[in-house]
C-alpha cells in the first residue's frame, strides 16, 4: 500500500533535528514572534495615538464654533429683549403709545408677613389675600 505520491514529487513530512537544534529554533522563532507582536503594539498603539488626536482637534473646533454660536445668540437674544426695540414694535405694529398721566393708577403696597417657610400654597394664601384686599380679582 502506498500512501501519497513517490519519487521526485514526494514530500518530506519529518523534519529531524537534534534536540539542542531544535530548542534553538524555537527560541529563535518564540523571540521573533515577540518581536513582531512588539512591533504590532507600538504602530497600534501609534495609529490611535494619532486618531485621538485627530478626534480632539475636531471636537475642539466644533467646541470653538458652538461657542462663537452661543456668543452671536446672546447677543441676538440681548437685542431683541431690549426696552427700545420692544416699545418700536408696541408702536408701529400696535399702535400703543406711553400711557398719559390721568390713565395711571398706583397701587400701595401691601405688608405681608415673611414666613421662613412658604411653600406654594402660601404664595398662593398670600396673593389672594392681596387681591381681596385691593378688591381686584373677581373677574380673574
Amino acid at each position: 500500500m502506498s500512501r501519497g505520491p513517490t519519487g521526485p514529487f514526494r514530500l518530506k513530512t519529518r523534519i529531524f533535528l537534534a534536540p539542542s537544534r531544535r530548542a534553538a529554533v524555537l527560541t529563535l522563532l518564540m523571540a521573533m514572534a515577540l518581536g513582531v507582536s512588539a512591533a504590532v503594539a507600538q504602530v497600534w498603539t501609534h495609529q490611535q495615538t494619532l486618531e485621538f488626536g485627530y478626534e480632539i482637534s475636531r471636537l475642539a473646533q466644533e467646541r470653538n464654533q458652538l461657542q462663537e454660536r452661543h456668543r452671536r445668540l446672546r447677543i441676538e437674544l440681548e437685542l431683541l429683549k431690549s426696552p427700545k426695540r420692544i416699545g418700536q414694535i408696541a408702536a408701529t405694529r400696535y399702535g400703543m403709545r406711553p400711557p398719559e398721566p390721568e390713565q395711571m393708577r398706583r397701587l400701595r403696597t401691601i405688608e405681608r408677613k415673611r414666613d421662613p417657610v412658604v411653600g406654594s400654597l402660601g404664595r398662593q394664601k398670600h396673593a389672594s389675600s392681596a387681591r381681596q384686599q385691593m378688591g381686584v380679582g373677581e373677574h380673574l
